[in-house]
C-alpha cells in the first residue's frame, strides 16, 4: 500500500523549511483522524497537501500556499479566525475565511488568493471524487448557477 502524503509529513519528512513545516504539523494536528468522504482510507489532510501541490505550480506567494494548506480548518475542525491569524497572519486568515462555506451566506470569495486556493480545492475534488453530481454542482459553481 502507498504511503500518504500526511503519514509522511507526520514522520517530519517535511520536503519545505520552517515555517511551513509548521503550518503542515498544524493542519494535520487539526484534521486529526479525519479521512475523505470517497476515500475512507486517505488522510483527510492529504487533500489539503495536494491543494498546496496545485497552488505552488502557479503562486509562490505565502500566503496563498498557507490558506491552501488551511482552507478546510475553520469548515471542518475547531479552529478558529482568531487563531489562525494569531499563527499565520491576518492574510492568510482572510482568505481561509473567504473559502469557508458559511451555511447562511454561503461562499464570500472577494480575493484573487482566495479564488485560486478555491479553485485547486476544486480541481482536487473533482478529480478524487466519483459522483457525478458533485461534478454537476461545481460546474453550476463557476459559472454562478
Amino acid at each position: 500500500m502507498k504511503e500518504s502524503l500526511t503519514s509522511r509529513f507526520k514522520k517530519k519528512e517535511c520536503l519545505y523549511g520552517g515555517e511551513l513545516c509548521d503550518v503542515i504539523q498544524y493542519g494535520i494536528k487539526k484534521h486529526g483522524d479525519q479521512k475523505r468522504k470517497y476515500n475512507k482510507n486517505m488522510p483527510y489532510f492529504d487533500h489539503c497537501l495536494r491543494v498546496f501541490l496545485i497552488l505552488k505550480t502557479v503562486t509562490e506567494d505565502r500566503d496563498t500556499l498557507i490558506a491552501g494548506l488551511l482552507h478546510d480548518v475553520l469548515e471542518d475542525t475547531n479552529a478558529t479566525f482568531c487563531e489562525i491569524s494569531d499563527l499565520f497572519g491576518e492574510k492568510v486568515a482572510n482568505i481561509v475565511k473567504e473559502v469557508t462555506n458559511d451555511q447562511m451566506f454561503g461562499f464570500k470569495i472577494k480575493s484573487k488568493e482566495a479564488i485560486m486556493v478555491k479553485l485547486a480545492d476544486m480541481l482536487d475534488n473533482i478529480s478524487d471524487c466519483p459522483d457525478e453530481s458533485y461534478i454537476n454542482k461545481k460546474i453550476k459553481f463557476v459559472y454562478g448557477g
